[in-house]
């Protein structure tokens, strides 16, 4: 059987100060450390390409619009404004042709380096609706399961101070969800968030960590809220293999995760609705 040839895919050396960013384009809100990341470009140069449009000013000029590598050319532009001389580094071009849909989609998939946190992750999905798309095609254009589209969406809708603080890095959207999930409104997951984020920075610590919730009296009701469901579907499958589908009277309601499910549903149709519940908690 012959194999396939080898195709070839040209990379470019161009000037990083030729390079044009669009304001808002990127999702990313936190760039990380630029000056550690500088030191490697110091030391190795920029070994991953950079993803550009080239385009042509009226002069004549030739420039190139950023698609993929903000940290790489910020980190690279940093050395040049201190006076480290760096010529040119390495680029994939992208045809003219290319669409602000296709420009998006690459940026989420040639995301080599710092990844995209839960709240950039929402702002480039909130881009996608805003070109028309459900939460569902979102999920399926991009490979991703649906409820990281609806959790991290729900991000960009959650109280501004919440928002501010995962913009700087300082509480995860893993955390800032557990935390939602567990309040009893927004106004007491707020007041829980901003307590626990001063407690944090009250020891020297800029971001909250997983301790600090771990202490957290709410936080281990949801999570042991959660161990009590699973346990209960996993009963719940065994009375159903023995009752052969039977009906059973559900007579407890914990925190809420339950809601919707009346008594008298079958255990199947009560073991689906605690599945889907975990599954859809933002």
């Amino acid at each position: 059987m012959e194999t396939n040839k080898t195709t070839k895919s040209d990379i470019y050396r161009i000037d990083p100060r030729n390079i044009i960013v669009q304001k808002d384009f990127n999702s990313r809100v936190d760039f990380g450390d630029l000056e550690e990341l500088a030191e490697q470009i110091k030391e190795q140069g920029v070994l991953n390409p950079i993803t550009v449009i080239p385009f042509k000013e009226e002069d004549g000029t030739e420039k190139y619009r950023l698609v993929d590598g903000e940290r790489r050319y910020r980190a690279t532009m940093l050395l040049i404004n201190s006076g480290f001389e760096i010529p040119r580094i390495p680029a994939l071009f992208q045809p003219k042709s290319t669409t602000e849909e296709e420009m998006l989609i690459q940026q989420l998939m040639r995301n080599e380096g710092k990844q995209f946190n839960e709240y950039e992750l929402g702002i480039a999905y909130n881009k996608f609706r805003k070109l028309g798309y459900t939460n569902a095609e979102i999920a399926k254009k991009l490979g991703v399961k649906r409820w990281k589209v609806d959790c991290f969406l729900a991000h960009l809708d959650r109280d501004e101070k919440v928002q501010d603080l995962m913009k700087q890095g300082r509480i995860t959207g893993v955390d800032v969800r557990h935390i939602y999930q567990s309040a009893k409104s927004e106004s007491a997951a707020v007041k829980q968030i901003l307590k626990l984020v001063e407690k944090a920075e009250d020891k020297g610590e800029k971001k909250l960590s997983l301790k600090d919730l771990e202490m957290d009296a709410d936080y281990n009701i949801k999570k042991d809220t959660t161990a009590v469901k699973k346990g209960l579907s996993t009963l719940f499958m065994y009375i159903d293999r023995y009752t052969k589908g039977g009906r059973v009277e559900l007579g407890i309601d914990v925190y809420d995760v339950f809601e919707g499910i009346k008594k008298g549903s079958t255990l199947k149709e009560i073991f689906e609705n605690a599945v889907s519940s975990t599954k859809n908690a933002c």
